[in-house]
């Protein structure tokens, strides 16, 4: 009796034991899923920012012909616009004035001789030299007036004034001007581009100062010749500027379409497939079919990793 009691404990022990070690932890394969998607093929178009100032379309110093001079009046103020052939500054007309009275000498003894000469009183040796000498005294009145009226040759702004009337003017220029609308940006484009780049090709422009406003312009003028050290070329972009939002001196990012790429296999975006990157866009060109026909569209397998490992190769059965 007593070695039977013995053997039920022992067998409830072992049992109890064995019911505890039997007991197994049937940990839940997550998993992973995995997605395939076929690419398309479209056109892609290449941009690139370059940076430059902006700069007056054009502009022009305003100085008479001659040095030394005083200076009558001056019309305008910075700030002012003016259109072209604007009367703008006027000089010392002491000058002018002398030679207008020797000039109204010298057609008083022409219109004396001629009467003579018509009559045979003088030889007609006589009468072309006085002829030449009103000639030459017109000329130099002429002259005189033109240097003495000083006019803008553009349209633009009053963006310097040097001088104030009756001071005697030397070599700095009296007025500056600027043409403001429009206005232009000179960028330096990489050799690359230089078969794509065309001339009205449009051209978009963004300044620090005014972030919520994007500008247009379009190319106007394309430098013949490269710069052999960078390797670049100076493009010219018109940009208009009715409401004279910018300012000759601003800071400006220009950019454009400079290349087109055709028959480019585009993927759909995902999202960490990649090391650092949140989302992922492949391009490849069209994979050529096995049998021999058609080229068949690329396929982009996506295969989530730890971002610190990334596998040598996708493992998804689609991607053969």
């Amino acid at each position: 009796m007593k070695k039977i009691v013995i053997l039920c404990i022992a067998a409830v022990s072992f049992a109890g034991c064995t019911g505890k070690k039997g007991v197994t932890a049937v940990a839940e394969d997550k998993g992973v899923l995995t997605k395939s998607a076929v690419a398309e093929e479209a056109s892609v178009q290449l941009t690139e920012v370059f940076t430059s100032e902006i700069e007056p379309y054009k502009e022009n110093d305003i100085t008479p012909a001659a040095s030394g001079v005083h200076i009558d009046r001056i019309y305008v103020e910075v700030g002012d616009p003016v259109r072209e052939g604007q009367l703008v500054v006027t000089l010392d007309p002491t000058q002018y004035t002398q030679q207008l009275v020797q000039l109204k000498t010298v057609e008083d003894d022409y219109n004396r001789l001629l009467p003579v000469y018509e009559a045979g009183g003088i030889s007609t040796q006589q009468i072309e030299q006085a002829k030449a000498q009103l000639d030459v005294q017109r000329e130099v009145v002429a002259n005189l007036k033109k240097n003495i009226e000083v006019r803008s040759p553009i349209s633009g702004v009053v963006t310097a004034r040097n001088y104030e009337s009756g001071d005697l003017f030397a070599q700095q220029p009296i007025l500056h001007i600027m043409q403001i609308d429009p206005l232009k940006v000179i960028a330096n484009i990489s050799e690359q581009y230089f078969p794509n780049v065309k001339v009205g090709m449009p051209v978009k422009l963004a300044v620090d100062i005014f972030p919520d406003e994007e500008f247009t312009g379009t190319v106007s003028l394309i430098y013949p010749a490269l710069d052999p050290t960078t390797r670049t070329f100076k493009v010219e972009v018109k940009v208009p500027n009715a409401k004279r939002t910018l300012r000759p001196g601003m800071y400006a990012r220009s950019w454009s379409y400079w290349a087109v790429f055709s028959s480019i296999i585009l993927a759909p975006q995902q999202h960490r497939i990649q090391p650092r990157a949140a989302a992922f866009a492949a391009a490849s060109r069209a994979a050529p079919s096995r049998s021999g026909g058609p080229p068949r569209p690329a396929r982009l397998c996506l295969q989530p990793y730890p971002l610190q490992s990334p596998p040598a190769r996708p493992q998804h059965p689609r991607c053969g």
